[in-house]
C-alpha cells in the first residue's frame, strides 16, 4: 500500500495566504452575515439542523401565546365593558383557527416540514392578537380601553425575545402592529389622545428595542452555528492531517512500505508475542542483487522505479501470507512472518523470489541473470524462550550475506543464534529529522470542558472566567461610557416630549432629570475615561446609575395625581431595557435595575379610585411582563456571547493546531529524516525553480551528485547504525559547504547527495566539487573496508547546463549522473565535470599538492 500523495491539497486555516472561498464557512466566520442569510446550500443545512429544536420550541410558544390571548380577552372584557360579547366572540373564533393551524403543523409528515411553518403560526398568533386588541380598543369609548391598548407591546416583545422568531417575521409583526395602532386608534377626549400618543412613543422605542434584540439573537444563533460547523470542519481536517502525518512517519516515502522506525517497533512486538504464545517466528531479509550496477547502468530514476516494483511484489506476498513488510534502507527489505517454521518460511521466500523474477525487470549489468533478482536470508526462531530482535536481525543479516556469497538469487535459512552479534540496532539517537508523531490535541480542553459542562450558570470555572472578562474589557469600557452619554440625551428627550402625561409635576421632573443627569455624567466620566480598571467597577457603576434612575423617577412620578401618569409609568421599563440590551450588561447586573424598577413602582405609587386602580394594575402588569422579557433577553444575549467566545477560542486554537500540523506535514514531505537535509522531493522543486530562473536571466545551472565511495562495504563492516551516523556526518559537512558557497544541498537517497549551484559554470562546479572532496577527507570518518583510503571519501559527478539551450531540466541530472559514473570508473575520490561547451569530462582527484588526472572524453 502506497502512502497518500504529499502533493494532495493540505488543510488551510483562517487567515492563511489564500483567502477563503466566498460563501464558505470560513468566509462567513470572517465577514459575518449581516443579511441573516447564508448561501442556498448552507441555508438549507442550517434550517434542517435547527428544525427539530425550533419546532418544539415554537409549538410551546404558540400554546403559551394562545393562553395569553385567552387571559388578555378576559382582562379586555373588564376594561371595555361597552364592547358587546358578540364582538368579542371574534377572539374565540380566532383561537379556534390557531388551534387548527397548530394541529396541522403537528401532523405534517417529517419530510414536508419546514421552519417557516412553525414561524408563521407564532406570527399569526401574536399579530392577530394585536390586531384584535387594536380593533376592540378603537371601537370602545371607555378610558380603560386606551390604557389597555398598551398591551399590544407584550405580544411583539414575546415573539421577538421569548419565542425568538426570525428577524423578518419579528420585523413584520412590529410594523403591522405599529401601523395598525397609528391608523386605527383615535381618542374621543384630549386625555385619551394623550394616552394614545404616549403609547405610540413607547411602542416605537419598545419595538425598536425588540426588533434589534431579534436581529441580535438570530445573528448570534447563526454565528454560533457557523462556528460550530467550522469547529467540526477544522477538527475533521486536523484529524485527517494528523492521520496523514502519522502515516508518513511510519512509511517509506519511495515505496510506501513501513520504514525502519515502524519496523523496529513491529519486530519487538512480534518477538514479545511469539515468546508469550510459544509460536515460531521467521524474519526474511532480502537484497536486490547488483543494485549498485543497476543504478550505474540505468540511472537513479530507473533505480527508484525498480525499488518501487520490488516493494509492490513484497507487499503482495506479505498480504497473501499475513506478514509485515518494510524497507530497511537502500535496496534492503524485510518481512516478518508469524507462526512459520522452516518449510513454511522457505516457501514464502521462494514465492517472493519467483514473483520478483516474474516482474522481468531488465538488468543487463547483473552477473546473476538478465533480470532483477533478490537474495533472501531467513532467520528462524522457535517460540520456546522467544528471541531478541537484535539476535533475529543479526541472524537474518548473516543468512543474507551467505546467500550473496553463494552466488545470489537464492535463499539461506539459519536458526537464531542467541550469541550472535546483532548487526542492526535502534537508529542513532542523534538522528536529525522531524518529529513525525501525531500532533498533540490543541490546548483547548478548558474551553471544551466549559462547553460540555453547559453555560446555564453564566459563569466559567477559575481562570477561564477572568479571561472572558478581560478579553473585551477596553471595548466594554468604551461602550458603557458612550451608552451613559447617549442614554442621558435620549431619556431627557423622551421626558421632554412626554410632559403632557404628567402636567402637574412636569417642572419637577425636568429639573430632577437635569440634576440627575449631571450627577451621573460626573461620576461616569472619571471611571470610563480610565483604562485597566476592574471589570466589576465598570459594570457596577453603570448598574448603580440605572438603578438610581429607576428609584428617583419612580419617586418623582409618584407625586402626580393624574391618571395619565399611571399609564406613563410603563416607560420605566426602559431602564432595565437600557441596561440589558443597550449596554449589554451581564445578566446578574441587569437583574438589579430590573428588580428595583418593579419594586419601586409597587412601593411608591398609590392609585386613588377605581379608574386609577385599573390603569395602575394594567401598567404594573405591563412593566412586569416587559421586565421578564428583558431579563430573558439579557440572559440569552449573555449565554450567546459566552458560547460565541468559547467557540471562537476553540476555532482559534484548532486553526493554530491545524496550521502547525500542516507545517509539520510540509516539513516531513521535504526533509530527509536521517540527515535533516532537503529530500528528493524538495530537490526537484528547487531544480525546477532554478531552471526557470536560469532561462529568464540567461545564466547556467550547476549540479553536483555526490556518492559515498564503497558505502556498501561500510555498512557490511560497521553495521547499519554506524552507516546512519556516517551519513549524518557527511550531511553536516555538505550543509557547511553549501552554506559557504551559497548553493542548495539535498539527499537524493541512500548514500547519494546533490548540490545545486545557481549560475554555476563548469569551472565553478569543479571547484565546488573539489572543496567537497577536501572537506570530506578532513572529516576523517574511518573506513577500513574502503579500497581507496582508510577514511570515507566521495565521488562527484558535476555538470553545468544553460536552460536557454536545453528545455528539459532532467538532462542536467543525466549529464551529472554520467559524470559520476566517470568519476567512479576513474578510481573514485575525485570530481568528474562535464563542460557542455567543450563536450568533455574532466576528472580531478584534488589531492593536496597532487595534480589532476584526466579522464576519457565525454
Amino acid at each position: 500500500m502506497l502512502p497518500p500523495s504529499i502533493d494532495a491539497p493540505l488543510p488551510t486555516r483562517k487567515g492563511a495566504a489564500h483567502p477563503p472561498v466566498r460563501g464558505s464557512l470560513e468566509d462567513l466566520a470572517v465577514r459575518g452575515h449581516p443579511w441573516l442569510w447564508f448561501p442556498r446550500a448552507l441555508e438549507a443545512q442550517f434550517n434542517e439542523e435547527t428544525l427539530a429544536v425550533r419546532r418544539r420550541f415554537l409549538l410551546i410558544c404558540c400554546l403559551l401565546g394562545m393562553l395569553g390571548i385567552w387571559f388578555g380577552t378576559t382582562q379586555a372584557r373588564l376594561a371595555m365593558p361597552d364592547i358587546t360579547s358578540r364582538s368579542l366572540h371574534l377572539v374565540d373564533t380566532y383561537l379556534g383557527v390557531l388551534v387548527a393551524c397548530v394541529a396541522a403543523v403537528m401532523i405534517t409528515p417529517r419530510a414536508w416540514r419546514r421552519v417557516w411553518h412553525f414561524e408563521s403560526v407564532v406570527f399569526l398568533c401574536a399579530t392577530g392578537l394585536n390586531l384584535i386588541m387594536i380593533w376592540a380598543a378603537s371601537n370602545s369609548r371607555a378610558d380603560g380601553a386606551y390604557t389597555q391598548s398598551a398591551m399590544v407591546i407584550g405580544p411583539v416583545m414575546f415573539v421577538c425575545i421569548a419565542a425568538r422568531l426570525r428577524f423578518a417575521w419579528s420585523l413584520v409583526c412590529a410594523l403591522v402592529t405599529l401601523l395598525g395602532y397609528m391608523l386605527a386608534m383615535r381618542g374621543h377626549t384630549p386625555a385619551q389622545q394623550t394616552v394614545i400618543d404616549s403609547i405610540i412613543k413607547l411602542q416605537v422605542l419598545s419595538y425598536a428595542y425588540a426588533v434589534v434584540a431579534s436581529y441580535t439573537l438570530e445573528y448570534r444563533e447563526r454565528r454560533n452555528w457557523v462556528l460550530r460547523k467550522l469547529q467540526e470542519q477544522h477538527r475533521g481536517a486536523l484529524q485527517a492531517a494528523s492521520e496523514r502525518l502519522r502515516h508518513l512517519s511510519v512509511r517509506d516515502p519511495l515505496t510506501g512500505l513501513y520504514n525502519r522506525r515502524q519496523f523496529d517497533g513491529d519486530l519487538m512486538a512480534a518477538c514479545q508475542a511469539a515468546a508469550a504464545s510459544g509460536e515460531p517466528l521467521a524474519l526474511l531479509m532480502l537484497d536486490v542483487d547488483h543494485f549498485k550496477r543497476y543504478n550505474d547502468a540505468y540511472g537513479h530514476p530507473a533505480g527508484d522505479a525498480c525499488l518501487v516494483r520490488v516493494a509492490h511484489v513484497l507487499a503482495r506476498v506479505a498480504e497473501a501470507h499475513g506478514g509485515t513488510a518494510a524497507r530497511l534502507g537502500g535496496e534492503e527489505f524485510a518481512l516478518v512472518l508469524h507462526g512459520r517454521h522452516g518449510p513454511g518460511a522457505r516457501a514464502v521466500a521462494q514465492a517472493l523470489c519467483e514473483a520478483v523474477r516474474a516482474e522481468a525487470i531488465e538488468h543487463g549489468a547483473s552477473a546473476t541473470g538478465p533480470h532483477v533478482t533478490v537474495s533472501v536470508g531467513v532467520a528462524l526462531a522457535t517460540g520456546a524462550g522467544g528471541a531478541q530482535p537484535q539476535a533475529l536481525l543479526g541472524t537474518a543479516d548473516r543468512a543474507l550475506y551467505q546467500a550473496k556469497d553463494e552466488g545470489r538469487d537464492r535463499i539461506v535459512l539459519m536458526p537464531v543464534d542467541a550469541e550472535a552479534r546483532p548487526r542492526l540496532e535502534q537508529p542513532a539517537d542523534d538522528a536529525v529529522g522531524v518529529d513525525a508523531g501525531a500532533p498533540a490535541e490543541p490546548a483547548e480542553s478548558p474551553y471544551l470542558r466549559a462547553i460540555d459542562k453547559g453555560l446555564w450558570g453564566l459563569r466559567f470555572d477559575g481562570d477561564l472566567e477572568r479571561r472572558y472578562r478581560k478579553h473585551d474589557l477596553d471595548d466594554r469600557r468604551k461602550l458603557l461610557g458612550l451608552t451613559v452619554m447617549v442614554g442621558m440625551v435620549l431619556y431627557n428627550l423622551y421626558l421632554f416630549i412626554s410632559q403632557d402625561m404628567f402636567p402637574d409635576i412636569s417642572a419637577t421632573v425636568l429639573q430632577t432629570q437635569i440634576g440627575l443627569s449631571a450627577f451621573l455624567v460626573a461620576v461616569a466620566w472619571p471611571v470610563y475615561s480610565r483604562k485597566r480598571l476592574a471589570p466589576m467597577l465598570y459594570e457596577g457603576v453603570f448598574c448603580g446609575g440605572t438603578s438610581l434612575v429607576a428609584i428617583v423617577f419612580a419617586c418623582v412620578l409618584s407625586q402626580s395625581r393624574e391618571t395619565t401618569t399611571l399609564a406613563y409609568i410603563i416607560c420605566l421599563v426602559l431602564v432595565p431595557m437600557f441596561s440589558g440590551v443597550g449596554a449589554r450588561q451581564p445578566f446578574r447586573y441587569t437583574c438589579v435595575p430590573a428588580v428595583i424598577t418593579v419594586v419601586a413602582v409597587v412601593l411608591f405609587f398609590k392609585p386613588v379610585g377605581p379608574m386609577q386602580e385599573m390603569v395602575y394594575s394594567r401598567s404594573v402588569l405591563q412593566i412586569f411582563n416587559i421586565t421578564v422579557f428583558t431579563l430573558i433577553l439579557s440572559y440569552s444575549l449573555e449565554l450567546g456571547a459566552r458560547r460565541t467566545w468559547l467557540l471562537g477560542q476553540i476555532d482559534r486554537l484548532q486553526s493554530e493546531a491545524l496550521h502547525q500540523t500542516t507545517e509539520r506535514l510540509r516539513c516531513l514531505s521535504v526533509q530527509d529524516p536521517l540527515t535533516g537535509l532537503p529530500n528528493r522531493r524538495q530537490f526537484e522543486t528547487d531544480l525546477l525553480r532554478l531552471w526557470r530562473e536560469g532561462a529568464q536571466d540567461h545564466h547556467p545551472v550547476g549540479l553536483l551528485i555526490v556518492d559515498v565511495d564503497f558505502f556498501k562495504l561500510y555498512n557490511d563492516g560497521y553495521g547499519h547504525p554506524e552507516g546512519d551516523r556516517c551519513l549524518q556526518r557527511l550531511g553536516g559537512v555538505l550543509r557547511e559547504v553549501a552554506k559557504r558557497h551559497a548553493c542548495l544541498v539535498a539527499r537524493l537517497g541512500g548514500e547519494e547527495f546533490a548540490l545545486l549551484l545557481p549560475g554555476g559554470t563548469a569551472a565553478e562546479a569543479q571547484a565546488l566539487g573539489q572543496a567537497v572532496c577536501q572537506r570530506v577527507r578532513e572529516a576523517a570518518v574511518e573506513h577500513r573496508h574502503s579500497r581507496v583510503a582508510r577514511h570515507v571519501t566521495v565521488s562527484i559527478g558535476a555538470a553545468s547546463l544553460w536552460p536557454r539551450r536545453i528545455a528539459d531540466r532532467h538532462q542536467l541530472l543525466k549529464v551529472a549522473d554520467k559524470a559520476l559514473y566517470k568519476a567512479k570508473t576513474a578510481g573514485r575520490d575525485r570530481v568528474s565535470v562535464v563542460d557542455e561547451e567543450r563536450g568533455q569530462a574532466v576528472s580531478s582527484r584534488d589531492l593536496t599538492g597532487g595534480p589532476a588526472a584526466s579522464a576519457a572524453s565525454a
